[in-house]
């Protein structure tokens, strides 16, 4: 193989490669399936990739704003990450429901002795919901868990 074809291999092999990290970048940033199919859908596909058992409800009939979708999208899967690695978990379940406001709720039965709602990633999930001028609650027993509720206003 001569230098400049071996030169146009490995500026592929780059391109490629640069692409493949874009793509994932994008993805983390605001998945496709909650692009092409919604909240319900993009949190069902987010259950499935987590250890445990992960009970998701909806009864969303319509699409909503692309930045409730996706704060809302993330404020669960930073509530699932703190349910699977801070509180020790089983099982989470959570729940969407659209009335005048979407509401999501994230309860975890997380009774591990010392651990409670972490402080860094509940702060993300609040600054989500601010973001959208919502409100957050969050309640902790060690004997039934963690339930994280935010309320988020829907344009109409």
């Amino acid at each position: 193989m001569s230098p400049g074809a071996r030169l146009v291999d490995d500026a592929a092999r780059d391109a490629e490669e640069a692409l493949a990290q874009v793509r994932e970048v994008t993805a983390a940033l605001y998945p496709s399936v909650l692009r092409l199919r919604g909240l319900t859908a993009a949190l069902t596909a987010l259950a499935e990739q987590w250890p445990l058992p992960v009970a998701v409800v909806g009864n969303l009939r319509r699409r909503l704003p692309d930045a409730v979708e996706m704060h809302a999208y993330f404020l669960v899967r930073d509530a699932l990450s703190r349910a699977v690695h801070g509180a020790g978990a089983g099982r989470v379940r959570v729940v969407a429901e659209l009335g005048p406001d979407l509401v999501v709720t994230v309860a975890d039965d997380g009774t591990a002795p010392g651990h409670g709602p972490e402080p860094a990633l509940l702060a993300a999930v609040a600054d989500r919901v601010a973001v959208l001028e919502g409100t957050l609650t969050v309640r902790h027993t060690p004997e039934e868990g963690t339930t994280v509720r935010a309320v988020i206003p829907v344009p109409h």
